[in-house]
């Protein structure tokens, strides 16, 4: 039995009739049909354990979109683990999959199968949020985005950055890198610097240079920041002379903004 908490969503294109209910008292993934968006309820539900997701995704189905709550209970095994990997692989085969959220706490090999998945698949839009994020995992991002060519959304939330984090997500973007290829298809960015984790003078000007340089993205942000002086956020400011496609640029609680 797992010793871990884990809870997805998944939301069908299609009406799902005569559905059931299947629990265990660790792990735990909903499935619900909310096509017309109304709300969604006990009676039009199922819950499903790790290995019954699996099993669902590796057969034929219309799934468009994915909600995944990973929650830690103290420590569990290396099955556990295993079973993990076998649901972020399955999520990444899914290929109906058009909008991914993905919460609560992933090591770095879970993060970088993760990302590994997404590279072929038809996500659109993708949430990401995980407080124990590591700086190195930018530069899977940044791998990530090089390689995907249908993500148009992207979302990360309350994560970790720190030395060259920001700079390697951001390469794919910026066209610097001779490496890795340019992104062409993200046209939502937003990078929320989980507060006391803030940026540095360095991403902020990381930041800059994608900016003058970006000609896909539509809409960038940058929000809960204490790090940034307002010095900083004068670089990314005036790298908007030379971008002709961004609409909107937030900076949303960025203690730069407002001065000390």
């Amino acid at each position: 039995m797992a010793n871990f908490t884990e809870h997805a969503t998944l939301q069908e294109n299609q009406v799902m009739q005569n559905t059931t209910s299947i629990a265990n008292d660790h792990s735990q993934f909903c499935l619900w049909n909310d096509v017309l968006g109304t709300s969604t309820s006990s009676t039009d539900s199922v819950t499903l354990d790790i290995d019954d997701l699996v099993s669902t995704l590796n057969m034929p189905c219309a799934f468009s979109v994915i909600d995944c709550n990973f929650q830690l209970a103290g420590s569990y095994s290396a099955l556990d683990r295993k079973k993990r990997l076998k649901a972020i692989d399955a999520i990444g085969r899914c290929q109906t999959l058009k909008k991914l959220t993905i919460s609560g706490k992933l090591d770095f090999e879970q993060i970088q199968q993760l990302c590994k998945s997404l590279q072929a698949t038809q996500v659109e839009y993708l949430e990401f949020i995980d407080k124990t994020m590591k700086a190195s995992v930018g530069a899977i991002f940044g791998s990530m985005l090089a390689k995907n060519s249908t993500l148009e959304h992207l979302d990360l939330v309350s994560c970790k950055w720190g030395p060259n984090g920001i700079e390697a997500l951001l390469q794919p973007l910026t066209g610097t890198s001779t490496q890795l290829p340019l992104n062409r298809s993200l046209k939502y960015l937003s990078i929320n610097a989980a507060y006391k984790h803030g940026l540095r003078c360095e991403d902020a000007k990381a930041i800059a240079r994608m900016l003058s340089s970006n000609k896909t993205l539509t809409h960038f942000s940058l929000s809960a920041d204490y790090s940034l002086e307002p010095n900083d956020v004068c670089v990314i400011l005036l790298s908007l002379r030379t971008n002709e496609t961004l609409q909107t640029l937030g900076l949303e609680n960025c203690l730069g903004v407002r001065g000390r």
